[in-house]
């Protein structure tokens, strides 16, 4: 959505979050490709759907082999819809990406300050929607083919409220701060640590952000 390809300054979050991945660790490849289409909620992306349809192509044409998604923040602007019917649209979208071979990484979606946003009004139950999706990517994961991306932006944000323009997106400050959890905990998905060690290198890794 808005939250993943606006450029606050210093670039989106998405493409920040790739460069840092390449000095996390030091000698790594990444491309990113930024998929994400401001406004779009979950039903937007489900299989078969338009939106799908030309990421993937442009997803496979960039050599992609990981797609990082952060879907939710509409779902509960526009509704907010129900736990059920987030998880039935995210299944659909991702069981249709890991039967195209790739490997997704599932993010939870920032805080949204209750409260005007533009045209747009914030209220508690659109929170509170936004923590039953947190369940639902938490049950969608299985540590194989569906990682478990990052779990703190919803706090952070919650906590750092400066770091939103309208208490939806975030402003120069908060890309960097979402683009450092993304990056961390992507890192941690894909180099879990075995214990006494302190992690796997890996190269070569080509990314989209939807």
């Amino acid at each position: 959505d808005s939250i993943t390809v606006q450029d606050p300054g210093g670039g989106n979050p998405s493409t920040q979050a790739a460069n840092l991945l390449k000095k996390i660790r030091g000698q790594r490849q990444v491309t990113v490709s930024v998929q994400g289409i401001g406004s779009t909620e979950s039903a937007n992306w489900v299989s078969g759907s338009a939106n799908l349809i030309a990421a993937k192509a442009s997803m496979a044409a960039a050599g992609v082999t990981h797609v990082s998604i952060m879907l939710g923040t509409n779902d509960a602007i526009h509704g907010p819809f129900s736990s059920a019917v987030y998880q039935t649209n995210m299944l659909s979208l991702v069981n249709d990406l890991v039967g195209a071979g790739y490997t997704v990484i599932l993010n939870y979606s920032p805080y949204c300050e209750p409260g005007s946003a533009g045209s747009v009004t914030t209220t508690e139950a659109m929170c509170d929607a936004l923590q039953g999706y947190q369940t639902v990517i938490d049950g969608i994961c299985n540590g194989t083919t569906i990682l478990q991306g990052d779990k703190l932006a919803y706090r952070y944000f919650a906590e750092f409220q400066s770091e939103s323009t309208d208490g939806i997106h975030p402003n120069a400050t908060g890309g960097a701060s979402l683009a450092l959890l993304w990056a961390t905990a992507i890192d941690r998905a894909l180099n879990p640590a075995p214990a006494g060690t302190g992690g796997r290198l890996f190269i070569n890794r080509t990314f989209s952000g939807v």
